[in-house]
């Protein structure tokens, strides 16, 4: 059977909207994760369709580049116990990984707003 792992709660709060825990396949919930992973994808080049690869960093492409590797992922053979494992690692890496882009692209968005911001400004005339 797979558990979820509970996060404390905190300022990183966030879990993967996946199967309940009493689903007893890992290679359905290893599916569930890879539907999650296309999901995001869509959303985030629905989002990001702005962006210039230029304001990509060359580590968010390498997330990105995996988020879709594992949201291609296809049905196989599974060894109950170690892939059990492996999915709670994937499971955690998945949750970080979006956060992280998240939290990047919020801090460039910022960034971006205020020497927007600050260039329109012009001179003052006292």
């Amino acid at each position: 059977m797979v558990k979820r792992i509970r996060k404390t709660p905190g300022l990183f709060e966030f879990e993967l909207l996946l199967p309940d825990d009493d689903i007893e396949e890992v290679s359905e919930c290893i599916k569930a994760l890879g539907a999650w992973c296309s999901g995001f994808m869509v959303g985030f080049g629905t989002g990001a369709k702005n962006l210039k690869d230029d304001q990509i960093t060359a580590e968010l492409q390498e997330i990105l580049k995996d988020l879709m590797e594992i949201g291609e992922v296809e049905d196989s053979e599974y060894k109950e116990e170690e892939d059990e494992n492996d999915f709670y690692e994937l499971i955690e890496f998945v949750r970080t990984s979006s956060m992280l882009i998240f939290t990047e692209l919020a801090l460039q968005r910022e960034d971006q707003k205020e020497a927007q911001e600050s260039s329109n400004s012009g001179p003052t005339v006292h």
